[in-house]
């Protein structure tokens, strides 16, 4: 797919849709050496829809977790539930969490964990969800975001202009009247 294409996807409508707190959520997360990266679905109307992306690269800390086991795939969950999807995931009933990595579908019941897993999970115990295991294969929408995670400090300077005060101020008063 081209990047015209896929921009084209993610700006055009239909877009996203609006959350209907009657019915449970779907996320789907992924974490890779690079970042993390999460969407959020429910279904509506038959099908699953779009109500949210999420993605951020990792701290020079959280880089070193590729050497604790699971660490690093658990924190994507925890991250997306807890930070980026927790307005919308607190006060619904339930919703299933579906990652690649199959050992994270029993972390919650498993009593050997190191301390920041206990931390954890007790951050997400407010929280009424399952967790699926979904191949790697399969898990493409939160593999692209967690693998080209945007830096935005990189690129402020190009994308970022200044708005003379006059401008704004112009701007303003056009709404108001």
């Amino acid at each position: 797919m081209r990047l015209d294409t896929l921009i084209d996807r993610l700006t055009c409508p239909p877009v996203m849709a609006f959350p209907d707190f009657t019915k449970p959520f779907v996320l789907h997360t992924d974490a890779s050496q690079e970042g993390l990266g999460a969407v959020l679905y429910q279904e509506q109307d038959g099908k699953l829809r779009i109500l949210g992306y999420a993605s951020r690269t990792l701290t020079p800390s959280e880089k070193n977790y590729h050497m604790h086991a699971g660490k690093l795939k658990f924190l994507a969950p925890k991250w997306a539930v807890t930070k980026k999807f927790r307005d919308y995931l607190y006060y619904t009933a339930f919703f299933t969490i579906y990652t690649d990595n199959h050992p994270l579908t029993y972390i919650l019941s498993s009593a050997k964990l190191p301390a920041v897993g206990h931390r954890w999970v007790a951050e997400l115990a407010d929280f009424n969800f399952n967790i699926k295991y979904r191949p790697g294969k399969c898990n493409v929408d939160p593999d692209v975001l967690s693998r080209l995670p945007l830096d935005s400090s990189e690129y402020l300077e190009d994308c970022t202009a200044e708005v003379e005060k006059d401008a704004i101020c112009a701007t303003i008063q056009a709404v108001i009247h």
